[in-house]
C-alpha cells in the first residue's frame, strides 16, 4: 500500500510542463585536507522568480546517484542535512564535509526536509543509489524553496575520492507560479568549477572563478559594490560554462554588473569554418545574477564564443563533446 501511495504522489507529476531551462550545477568545495578526497556542492540553478519542491525518482525516471571512489561519510553525519549539527561540526571540523542530501538547507538547524521511498543502502553497499518510487521534499510555503541571491538551490554535498555523478527529476513552479516538471538532469563532478567573486572592485577578487558568488564578495571600509560600475567602451571579463559542453545549455558569466540596455552586447558563436551559427542581440532580462543563459543545440566541436559590445569584441573557445 505504501508503494501505491508513493508511485501515484511522485508519477502524478509527469502531467505538469516542463521546466524554463533549470540547470544542475556543481562547485568545487575547498576541504582543507581535513578529509580524504574532494568536497562537491550540487545547485540547481533557476530562472528568476521560479523555485523548487521536490526532487524525485520515478519507475519512467529513475533518479540515481553514483560514485567512482569511496564516498565520505562522518560517524556523526546523515545521509540528509537534517543530520547535520552545525554547533557539532564547529568542534569536529571534519563534519562539515559529510555527503548528504538536501533542498535548500546545510545543516539542521529549522530543517523542513521531508523524504519518502528512499533507500541509502546502495550507497553503502556499492557507492550508488537508485531511487524509482520516492525522493526528497519541501512543502511549498518553505523559504528554502526559494533560489539564494546568486539563483542557485543547494541539493547535496559529496566528498569523494572518485567521481560522483547522477540523474534527477525535479518539480517546482515558475515566476508565474504554474508548477513544472524537469527529468532526466544529469550531473558529473567532472564539469565541476570554483565559486569566487568576480567582482573587480572586491577586495578578494577572483578572476579565475567561473561562477560568479556576490555573497562572498568583501569591500574596503564594508562599500558595497556600485551597480553598472563597467564603463560601455570596455569588455568585462567573462567566462563560458561547462566547458566542455554536454548538453545544451550554454552559461555566460559576467565577472561584473553591466547596463545592458546602455551597452547593447551581442553574442555569435562560429563554428570552425568561420560560419556565424547562433547570433542574439543580448536584452536587459536576458541577464541574472551577472549570468546569459543561451539554449543551443551544437554538433561535435570546437567553437568560439564571441562578446561584442561598444564596438569591442572578445572571444572565448568551448569545446562541444557528444
Amino acid at each position: 500500500m505504501k508503494k501505491m501511495i508513493l508511485s501515484a504522489g511522485f508519477i502524478a507529476l509527469a502531467c505538469f510542463a516542463q521546466a524554463s531551462n533549470p540547470q544542475l550545477i556543481v562547485q568545487r568545495i575547498d576541504n582543507h585536507g581535513l578529509v580524504n578526497g574532494q568536497t562537491y556542492r550540487l545547485y540547481c540553478a533557476l530562472e528568476q522568480g521560479s523555485s523548487v519542491q521536490v526532487v524525485f525518482g520515478d519507475e519512467s525516471h529513475p533518479l540515481s546517484i553514483r560514485t567512482e571512489g569511496a564516498l565520505f561519510q562522518h560517524d556523526f553525519g546523515g545521509h540528509t542535512s537534517a543530520s547535520i549539527n552545525e554547533a557539532l561540526s564547529q568542534s569536529t571540523p571534519a563534519l562539515k564535509y559529510d555527503s548528504w542530501l538536501t533542498l535548500g538547507f546545510e545543516n539542521s538547524y529549522n530543517n523542513e526536509l521531508w523524504e519518502l521511498g528512499m533507500d541509502y543502502s546502495g550507497f553503502v553497499s556499492n557507492n550508488q543509489m537508485t531511487v524509482d518510487n520516492g525522493g526528497w521534499f519541501l512543502v511549498p510555503t518553505s523559504a528554502k524553496c526559494q533560489p539564494n541571491a546568486e539563483g542557485l538551490i543547494l541539493l547535496g554535498q559529496f566528498t569523494t575520492s572518485g567521481v560522483v555523478s547522477g540523474t534527477l527529476n525535479i518539480k517546482g513552479k515558475d515566476a508565474a507560479k504554474q508548477t513544472w516538471i524537469a527529468n532526466d538532469l544529469s550531473f558529473s563532478t567532472t564539469q565541476a568549477i570554483d565559486f569566487g567573486c568576480n567582482d573587480k572592485a572586491a577586495t578578494n577578487y577572483a578572476p579565475e572563478a567561473a561562477y560568479h558568488d556576490a555573497a562572498s564578495c568583501s569591500y574596503k571600509n564594508g562599500q558595497s559594490p556600485v551597480s553598472g560600475s563597467i564603463q560601455s567602451a570596455l569588455i568585462s571579463d567573462w567566462s563560458v560554462f561547462p566547458n566542455p559542453l554536454r548538453g545544451d545549455q550554454i552559461n555566460i558569466q559576467l565577472t561584473e554588473s553591466m547596463d545592458v540596455a546602455a551597452v547593447k552586447p551581442t553574442l555569435q558563436i562560429v563554428d570552425q569554418s568561420g560560419k556565424i551559427v547562433f547570433k542574439m542581440d543580448v536584452q536587459p532580462s536576458d541577464v541574472s545574477n551577472n549570468r546569459l543563459t543561451v539554449q543551443q543545440s551544437l554538433s561535435a566541436g570546437t567553437y568560439q564564443i564571441i562578446w561584442t559590445q561598444a564596438a569591442a569584441s572578445s572571444s572565448k573557445t568551448l569545446v562541444v563533446q557528444k
